[in-house]
């Protein structure tokens, strides 16, 4: 049987700096919490990245204190002296809210379009469903 993946590649930021965004001319923080798969890959992301930031741990308490707050990272059902890292960025780089567009890829493909790469997977798995039915 014949198989092939199926991957939307999440964007990275642009490599420009958006002059109307306080972000990218003053700086930001992200809260990332490595006991958790999700903040785990979040660090990994921005410590491989290119960025110009500092990074320091607080507690989840000290984290909800401050106002900061991602679902079942930093809230109220976390352990309150749980550590998570606090990524500090400078200003005068790009931030995270200015993606570049999602890519595609189906196989070794890339679609141009998320319907397109809809398209080929209901293809792809209507292919796989008459070698099933065929044995």
């Amino acid at each position: 049987m014949r198989t092939r993946d199926y991957v939307i590649r999440r964007p990275r930021p642009a490599a420009i700096v958006a002059r109307d965004c306080s972000f990218c001319t003053r700086g930001w923080e992200t809260f990332a919490n490595e006991a958790k798969p999700v903040g785990a890959r979040v660090a990994r992301s921005i410590r491989d990245g290119s960025w110009d930031f500092t990074e320091l741990s607080v507690t989840v308490g000290e984290a909800l204190a401050a106002g900061r707050q991602l679902a079942g990272e930093i809230d109220p059902t976390v352990d309150p002296a749980q550590k998570v890292t606090v990524f500090r960025f400078r200003g005068g780089q790009p931030c995270f809210r200015h993606p570049g567009p999602a890519r595609f890829f189906a196989g070794g493909r890339e679609h141009v379009r998320l319907a397109d790469w809809g398209e080929d997977l209901i293809e792809h798995l209507g292919n796989l469903n008459d070698q099933l039915r065929k044995g």
